[in-house]
Parts: C-alpha cells; structure tokens; sequence
C-alpha cells in the first residue's frame, strides 16, 4: 500500500529555481515597462505645453535663427531647389548655410508625407521640424537607458538615467515641441555613438589578441568601432557644431593613452578604436564640407583637430615600449613646435584649429563685429 506523500513532487532545489527565474523575468518586465513609461512622460513633457501654440500658429518654430535655417533648406529640399546657398541669408546677396544639409533631408522625407496628403511645403516643412525634436529627445532615453545599464552592470542604474534624461530641465528646454533644432537629433545620434564606443572598448578588454591587430582580428570590437565612427559621421553631417563632440573624444582618447602607459598596458588598441572613431566621424566629412565651400567657415578646425591629434597619439602608442620619460617630452615638444609653426605661418588654419572656426567671416560681418559703435543703418 502506498502511502500518502506529505511533500511536494517538485524537488526543493527545482521548486527554487522557478522561483528565481519568474522573479527575474518578473523584475525585467517591470524594468521594460519603466522603460517605455520614462520614453512616453518624456515625450509628453515635451508635447503637451507647446503644441497648442506652435500647430496653433501654423506651426510655429521656437528655435531662433538655427530653426529657420532648417526650414528654409527643407522647403527648398520639398520645391527641388535645394543649394548650399540661400538668398534669404545677407538678403539680397545671399550667403553659404552653414548647417550640413543630413538633419534636413532626413525631417524633408517626413514633410513630404505631409505635403504628399496636400499640406503645403512650408507648413510640412514647419509640422515635421516641429515633431521632430519631441520625438528623437523622447528615443534618446533607450540608448541613455543602455549605455548606463552596461557601464554599471544594473538594469536598475538604467531606468534611473533614463529617467534623468527624460526629465533634466536644460534638455527639455532644447527639445520641446516646436524647437526646429537638430540638437534632439544629434543627442539621440550620440547616445548610441558612447555605446557602440564603449561595447567597443569593452571587447577590447577582453580580447585575448591585443595592439592595433586586434581591432581588425576580433569582429566585435571592429564592428562596434565602425557603427561608432558611422554615427559620428552622421553627427558631423548633421552638426556643424560636431568639433564639441570630436573635442571630448580627443581628450578622452589623449587621457587614457597615458593611463595606460602609465600603467603598462597596451596603449595601441585603445588609441586605434578612438583613432578609427575620430577619422571616420572627422575626415570622411571633407567631401561634403570642402565642395559646398565650408571649409573656412565650418570645417578647418576641426579636420585640422582630427588629423594632428589620431597622428601624435599612434606615434606615442607606436612607441610605448620605448621609456616614457624620452619619447613624452618628445611628442609634447614636436606638437609644440606644430603648433608655433602654424601660428606664424598660417594663423588663420591656427586660430581655427584652437579657437574653431567662425561662421561670420567677409567684411560686412568684420565691420559689425570691430570694436566700434557702427550700426548696420549707418553703414547702410
């Protein structure tokens, strides 16, 4: 006769795992839904408290002479007259748009659905413009949510930057509807350029083949650096302001080489990852910069910026085996030397790779900008 079992047929250590396990998927459903929560307040803190007014104006643009611009080169993109020029700018002579045309064209696919169901190219053009910062600022909270979540190992850490992001004031202020901007745009492009870039420092740790090689002989450290370089390419053709962001990889970049020869590592992978990144956001953008005539305006500084600093750094990372204390001071005085050369020789190329470059060049804005008390009517 069989006696009646008084415990559960599930074995104790089965019944605990199951338990595990639904607590874990529980708490990735709850972080997943916190997630998608953080994405709509974001949008709606954006949306709600502007769009009567703006779509209420014909959607009206709140984002100063930058969103105009924007405007004005997608409705030229809408009626096919699209240059790199616009009469509208030093009327009546007109001027070079400085912006790079990327964003433009990207928000003009969207006005033309717009246009497509009737609306009129200005008021497509301003509509998408108008929808656009919300929208991209509102995305952006993934890519924060997934680059804090690797970096600190906690999908907990995540949804809490996310939700930083979502709500921080300056970056609600810069993206509200309306605000025809790209910075939206170019903050969602950059939150996945840092994770790509860190997946792909990341792998380098790990790798067991290390120095430049090891970029190429490891398929996920040469995948994340090249989606890395390829979205700040698409910041830099969307930006004219990308040397702030070419800037901080710079720095980045410079501080860790010497971290690391401080310390004995391997310099070459980290300063091969970054160099990648900077070439192909930095100097790829030269065929569009140089034939639309930006290259004093806009570009100067920066591809100067780029192509002298990835140099100096592969040189210190070429001779990290070599002592410190000789081939440092080496590097330091030659970039010096760089540097005193330009000033006398070409000081403007040097005032663009220090100071950046200037948007109000020719002898109109020179004579407004002079330190004199001439007016615009005067000289009219």
């Amino acid at each position: 006769m069989r006696k009646n079992a008084s415990k559960s047929a599930i074995p104790s250590g089965e019944g605990d795992s199951r338990s595990s396990k639904k607590d874990v998927q529980g708490k990735k459903k709850w972080r997943l839904a916190a997630l998608m929560a953080t994405v709509l307040v974001a949008f709606i803190i954006r949306f709600v408290f502007a769009y009567g007014v703006s779509a209420g104006d014909n959607y009206a643009l709140s984002g100063g002479s930058s969103a105009s611009s924007h405007l004005s080169t997608i409705i030229s993109i809408l009626t096919g007259s699209f240059s790199f020029t616009d009469s509208a700018l030093n009327y009546p002579l007109g001027s070079l748009v400085a912006n790079p045309p990327l964003y433009d064209f990207i928000v003009a696919v969207f006005a033309g659905l717009f246009s497509a169901m009737g609306v009129s190219a200005p008021t497509a053009a301003a509509g998408a413009l108008a929808w656009s910062a919300p929208i991209f600022s509102a995305l952006t909270c993934i890519p924060v949510y997934l680059v804090a979540k690797r970096m600190f190992k906690d999908e907990t850490i995540g949804v809490i930057a996310a939700v930083f992001y979502a709500t921080f004031a300056l970056l609600v202020m810069t993206s509200v509807f309306s605000n025809g901007t790209e910075y939206a745009f170019v903050g969602f492009l950059f939150a996945w350029m840092v994770l790509f870039l860190y997946k792909a420092l990341e792998a380098a740790d790990a790798s067991s083949v290390k120095g430049f090689k090891g970029i190429f002989a490891d398929k996920t450290i040469l995948k994340n650096t090249l989606m890395a370089g390829f979205i700040f390419l698409l910041i830099a053709l969307s930006w004219s302001q990308f040397r702030t962001i070419l800037t901080c990889l710079v720095f980045i970049m410079v501080a860790q080489a010497l971290i690391d020869r401080f310390r004995s590592k391997d310099v070459s992978q980290t300063v091969g990852i970054f160099s990648l990144v900077i070439l192909i956001g930095a100097i790829v953008p030269a065929v569009l910069y140089i034939p639309a005539g930006l290259w004093s305006a806009v570009y100067s500084g920066a591809f100067l910026l780029a192509a002298i600093s990835v140099a100096f750094t592969m040189i210190f990372a070429a001779t990290s085996k070599k002592p410190w204390v000789f081939t440092l001071p080496a590097i330091i005085v030659a970039v010096a030397v760089v540097l005193v050369v330009m000033l006398f020789a070409t000081p403007g190329l040097f005032s663009d790779l220090v100071f950046g470059n200037s948007h109000y060049t020719g002898t109109l804005m020179k004579a407004i900008l002079a330190p004199s008390h001439n007016t615009i009517s005067s000289m009219a």
